[in-house]
């Protein structure tokens, strides 16, 4: 449309102008371009804030929890009472309170946010739109009580929800994506052990092998490089410009995951991955800005990650 409507502008124009008249039609033109930059902008936001609105309909009467720590709420999810197949929706909150709660022990998240939960072709994925109320929307696609599934997929993008900055184009993105994935892998793996004893129903303790097998079947595909710095020079220009490459996310998030089950407060830093000053898209900056807004007895794990992919940090 704004190559159109330009394209219209210029061939009304004579062949030749005062110098003048050039360089005020060059204005005009520089100014018509920016509001039509406005004009689709606020388009793009209009559909994204209806499509919100749906989402958000649709979960209005869906089933809550209620997550609290010492008595206290730290966050709030609420379930869309359809589209989740054989499953029931009392069910699929059950798992979901789980996956939260066991992620949120050890990583409570700051914000006490409400996050919806509905099923989607769309998903797994979490929206950039928040709902009116702030909300964070997350589309899951999954059911039929495949609750090894359901956990994997839920675990992921909480993660993207505890770093607080949903923006797929964000530098680094890559990343983030890593650490969402870890989360996946450490929270299957911590609940393939609680469910042993204290799942959601007494009658689903069987379940507690079908997620730590599904998780070992994850893991069992991802191939470990012998030199980690090695593989992440050959990669990072791939890296920075494809954010999503579940293969090499689960390369690092290996190694997250693993220093997270070694030390849970490992997990507890990524709460700061976006807080800080914004920097270029290069692991240097990103993680020069991470190490300051982290506070002091989480430094070591933006420290640990550069000397894991082997490079220099400015302090």
């Amino acid at each position: 449309m704004r190559l159109l409507m330009l394209t219209l502008v210029f061939f009304f124009l004579p062949l030749t102008l005062p110098a003048q008249e050039s360089q005020d039609l060059t204005k005009r033109l520089a100014d018509l371009e920016r509001r039509v930059s406005q004009l689709e902008t606020e388009n793009r936001s209009l559909r994204g804030t209806l499509s919100v609105l749906k989402y958000v309909q649709q979960s209005e009467d869906g089933h809550t929890v209620e997550l609290k720590q010492q008595g206290e709420l730290i966050a709030k999810l609420i379930v869309a009472k359809d589209g989740w197949g054989d499953s029931r929706v009392e069910d699929v909150a059950a798992v979901a309170e789980s996956v939260a709660e066991t992620i949120f022990e050890v990583i409570p998240p700051e914000d006490k946010p409400t996050i919806l939960v509905t099923r989607s072709k769309y998903g797994p994925r979490t929206l950039s739109n928040r709902g009116p109320n702030n909300e964070y929307i997350i589309f899951l696609n999954t059911g039929d009580r495949l609750w090894a599934q359901l956990s994997y997929q839920l675990s992921h993008e909480l993660g993207h929800v505890l770093c607080r900055d949903i923006d797929p184009n964000a530098n680094q993105h890559w990343f983030e994506e890593s650490f969402c994935e870890a989360l996946s892998l450490w929270t299957m793996e911590t609940m393939a052990q609680s469910w042993k004893t204290k799942p959601p129903y007494p009658s689903w303790a069987s379940y507690a092998k079908n997620l730590g097998q599904y998780v070992v079947n994850i893991k069992n595909k991802v191939n470990r490089p012998q030199d980690m710095g090695i593989w992440y020079a050959t990669h990072r220009e791939l890296l920075d410009r494809e954010s999503v490459d579940r293969e090499k996310n689960r390369i690092v998030a290996a190694h997250i995951a693993s220093r997270g089950k070694a030390r849970p407060e490992y997990l507890n830093a990524f709460l700061y991955l976006r807080t800080g000053r914004k920097s270029a898209n290069q692991i240097e900056p990103f993680l020069n800005s991470w190490l300051e807004s982290c506070p002091d007895h989480l430094k070591f794990v933006p420290r640990d990650i550069a000397l894991l992919l082997n490079v220099q940090m400015g302090r």
